[in-house]
């Protein structure tokens, strides 16, 4: 019996190493996560707008973007 293929199977691919680098990345900004991610729970019941949360996601995105350049 064979198990089937999967895209990123190949060990040292491109894929695999670009989505181990972004997980890094957002691994080391737990904190802007948690706010975020907070945000969106708080607020997960009640109808908002586009970008109610903007704030903390833009400093969620800011960390993952300066994690991932200091780690080129």
């Amino acid at each position: 019996m064979s198990t089937p293929a999967t895209p990123l199977k190949v060990i040292g691919s491109p894929a695999r190493r670009q989505v181990a680098r972004i997980g890094t990345a957002v691994g080391s900004c737990g904190a802007t996560a948690a706010a975020y991610g907070s945000c969106i729970s708080q607020n997960a019941t009640q109808i908002h707008g586009k970008g109610h949360c903007q704030k903390e996601f833009e400093l969620f995105r800011e960390c993952v973007r300066k994690s991932l350049v200091s780690r080129s």
